[in-house]
This record gives C-alpha cells, structure tokens and sequence, in this order.
C-alpha cells in the first residue's frame, strides 16, 4: 500500500526565485538601453570627401609645388580653382591652369586625410 507521502506535489517556483528573474530582465533591458544611447553618443557625422581647413584644400599651399618645386608652397588667393567641392589654391597662373587640366594627377591621395587614419576610420 502506497502512502501520501510517496506522491508529493511538484515543487512550484517561490516568490524570492521570480523576484530574481525579473531583476536579470530589468538589469538587462538597462544595458540594452545603455548600449543604444552611448551608440547613439558616438555617432559621428559624415566625413568629407576631401580634407578642407577654412574651406581650403591642403590648408591654402599650392599642391602642384609638391611636384615641381618639390615642397610646400603657400598659394594665393589670387590663384585658386575649385575641385570637388574644395578650393585649392596656387602660387602662381602657371600652377592653376596645370592644376585645372589634370587635376586628378595633383590632389592629395585619401583626399588629404593622413592614409592610416583612413583605414582605422578615426578620422
């Protein structure tokens, strides 16, 4: 003969155990949460396709200089050209037109962004 102490009801959750879930649940929808906002925080805007300082390429020196004096030159605001979006300026007409006719041959490589920076995007 079987006795009612050999069938025991199932064991149901306390109130201490469902306390506990709802805990994990607020703590993780708290980090959930945190995550959107600091993601949010750190969006960043677009970056511009070509490095402008003051609305200026390479920060107003002559880029073709670079190729036939073989250093920085500051240009003018008398000689200038726009490309791209950006003004670039030169020390001389010369400069400007040899610029205006194969200006791809002159811009800054990476649109004058330093080149390791560009591929880490920290920009």
């Amino acid at each position: 003969m079987k006795t009612d102490q050999e069938f025991l009801p199932a064991t149901t959750p306390t109130a201490p155990s469902l306390s506990c879930l709802t805990s994990f649940g607020q703590i993780f929808a708290i980090c959930l949460l945190s995550l959107l906002v600091a993601g949010a925080a750190s969006a960043r805007s677009p970056i511009a396709a070509v490095n402008t300082e003051h609305g200026l390429a390479i920060k107003g020196y002559d880029p073709v200089s670079y190729f036939t004096i073989g250093k920085p030159t500051p240009g003018s605001s008398s000689f200038s050209a726009s490309y791209k979006g950006a003004v670039y300026r030169f020390a001389s007409a010369e400069h400007r037109d040899r610029f205006t006719a194969e200006p791809e041959k002159f811009v800054p490589q990476y649109g004058g962004y330093c080149g390791r920076s560009s591929t880490t995007s920290s920009i």
